[in-house]
């Protein structure tokens, strides 16, 4: 819960709109990695129980991927409770009902989308050494190009499409849309350079390009995509070279 006290009470002033970003960008961060490396450490483990397992013909690839995937999702959804649920309020975000469930159903989303992602890297990695690696550049990349390091409108077009990849991007403004939506921001004459308006914001910092639930909708669809190249993936790594039952028989 350090975090929550990092952004303890954010105040409605040109510092608060510095801070809600910085407070939506380590979520969607912290989110992403929190949630992925549990993931891609278990899959490659357990492949060659797996391999054996399918070899006795016990199970199919397919009951073995998502038991293996449900397995996880107690345990990421009550940490996403207890730790979003509080931090959402001691931030201070809009304390109001409807923004704060669709705050956590931004996060949820996210969740599920880095699961599925780190189903997916896990099952195609070849152990586990390689999966712990590409988690971190994955999530490098994901952040550079999540609009808050750089701005995209300035990066080549040959690397400006990873933003369209990237769920921390699509959580970032989601999330930003959510929040500043609907806020003023006090002014003093001396605050040069205050920004208004949660509005002004999100034109400022360019989160308001795409609509809140298309957002949600794009980080959902993007979970379900890397669900099923994640279980073609599993099906693939798993193969058993020769199945014990073909044996059996020829015997």
């Amino acid at each position: 819960m350090l975090w929550g006290f990092v952004w303890f009470r954010m105040g409605v002033n040109s510092a608060g709109v510095q801070n809600r970003i910085g407070a939506i960008f380590f979520i969607s961060v912290n989110q992403v990695f929190g949630t992925m490396m549990p993931v891609v450490v278990l899959f490659p483990s357990q492949r060659p129980i797996v391999k054996r397992e399918r070899a006795a013909g016990s199970y199919s690839a397919s009951a073995a991927y998502i038991s293996r995937l449900l397995s996880s999702i107690p345990l990421l959804y009550i940490s996403l409770i207890l730790l979003c649920v509080p931090g959402y309020w001691m931030i201070g975000f809009q304390a109001n009902a409807n923004n704060f469930f669709i705050y956590l159903l931004t996060v949820a989303v996210l969740t599920f989308t880095s699961l599925c992602l780190g189903a997916c890297i896990g099952s195609a990695a070849p152990n586990f050494r390689m999966a712990a690696l590409i988690v971190p550049l994955l999530t490098v990349l994901f952040v550079l190009f999540c609009g808050q390091m750089v701005n995209l409108d300035t990066v080549t077009p040959a690397l400006r499409w990873i933003q369209y990849v990237s769920p921390i991007a699509w959580t970032q403004k989601a999330l930003s849309q959510n929040e500043f939506s609907g806020l003023v921001f006090d002014c003093s004459v001396d605050d040069i350079g205050c920004i208004p308006t949660g509005e002004t914001a999100l034109a400022v910092y360019k989160l308001d390009g795409i609509g809140l639930w298309t957002c949600i909708g794009i980080n959902f669809a993007m979970g379900v995509g890397l669900l099923l190249l994640g279980y073609y993936m599993y099906k693939r790594t798993t193969r058993p070279a020769i199945r014990l039952e073909a044996i059996r028989k020829h015997n």
